[in-house]
Order: C-alpha cells, then sequence, then structure tokens
C-alpha cells in the first residue's frame, strides 16, 4: 500500500477486519462524495464582451467583487464577471476569474489589439517568438528543441549564421537568428 491509501483505510477495518464505527461513516461520507460527480469535469461557459464571445469548459471559476474595478467581460446566464479591469498608474490591469489558459488568454488579447488599434505582429509558429526590429529586420527565437521552419516576410542575410535565405528559413532548437532584408534598388 502507499502512504495515500494507509491513511485512506486507517479507522475502517479493525486490525480483526471487522468494520470499527467508523466504517458506516465513512460510507455516508462516500455516498455524499458521489453526489457531487455530476458537478466535477468542468462546466462549459460562454465569456462575453460585448458582441465578442469565447465558449469554454473550465473546472472552476472564480466570484470576483467588484469594488475599484468594473467588468470587462462575463459569464453568460451566471450574472457573473469573468474579467475585470481596472485602472493601475497609467494603465489597466485585467484579472480573470477563470483559468488563464491559452484560449482565454489569446480571445482577450485578440480583444485588446482591436480596441486598443495595435499591430498584429510577424506570424509565426508555435514556439517562435518573432519581432520586427527595424524596417527590413527581423529576429525569430525558436524556443522548442525541435527544428521549425518559417516563412520570412522579406528575403534577406542571416547576421547570426551568415546564410541567405529566400522566403523561408529553418531554425534549430534553441536557436535565434537575425534577418536583414536586401535593401531595393
Amino acid at each position: 500500500m502507499t502512504a495515500g491509501e494507509e491513511s485512506f483505510f486507517y479507522g475502517l477495518l479493525g486490525h480483526d477486519g471487522i468494520p470499527t464505527p467508523n466504517y458506516r461513516e465513512y460510507q455516508k461520507i462516500a455516498a455524499d462524495m458521489k453526489k457531487l460527480d455530476q458537478y466535477a469535469g468542468g462546466e462549459k461557459l460562454t465569456v462575453a464582451a460585448g458582441e465578442r464571445k469565447l465558449r469554454l469548459k473550465t473546472e472552476y471559476y472564480e466570484i470576483l467583487e467588484l469594488h475599484s474595478a468594473r467588468p470587462y467581460a462575463v459569464l453568460e446566464g451566471k450574472d457573473l464577471c469573468a474579467v475585470s479591469v481596472n485602472s493601475y498608474g497609467k494603465g489597466k490591469v485585467f484579472y480573470t476569474a477563470l483559468r488563464a489558459d491559452a484560449d482565454l488568454l489569446f480571445w482577450l488579447v485578440e480583444q485588446l489589439t482591436e480596441e486598443l488599434g495595435l499591430k498584429h505582429g510577424l506570424p509565426a509558429p508555435e514556439g517562435v517568438q518573432a519581432r520586427k526590429i527595424a524596417e527590413g529586420q527581423y529576429f525569430f527565437v525558436n524556443t522548442t528543441d525541435n527544428p521549425v521552419e518559417i516563412a520570412l516576410p522579406q528575403a534577406g542575410k542571416g547576421v547570426l549564421s551568415g546564410n541567405f535565405y529566400q522566403d523561408r528559413m529553418t531554425l534549430q532548437g534553441y536557436d535565434a537568428e537575425l534577418i536583414v532584408a536586401e535593401r531595393e534598388g
């Protein structure tokens, strides 16, 4: 037996194998816990910010008590805040009532990108960070341990490798490259 099983069964049976008085109590607790199974496994919820919605499955959510913050998004059908926003210094702070998984964060960033008129960054495969340093200069970092093929916005020379790339390059795991595009004319 593992330590967890030992402590779980401790007190249910006496050394002679006969159930102790605790046995019936544990049976009742187990029956009550079984009733809670219907609530396990997550719940499908819709997060809404105006007309923009995200449907997701979550294991839990917090009930946010808004004092100085205001609701940014709500949980539809629950009359609860899903994402709050508050002023902090010259900026804003967002707090999610749900586990901040990739779907929720991507949805939130998309909302804010449009609202604030931000420009999308360079498209890059998952696990690759890409940044436009200046006009015609692009920096890529592969944060995975696998080689990744990357579509380039312009042909150019890799400063770190010395290689010339037409429209694609492959970065090895945990590698980086700075591409300087060919100058026109």
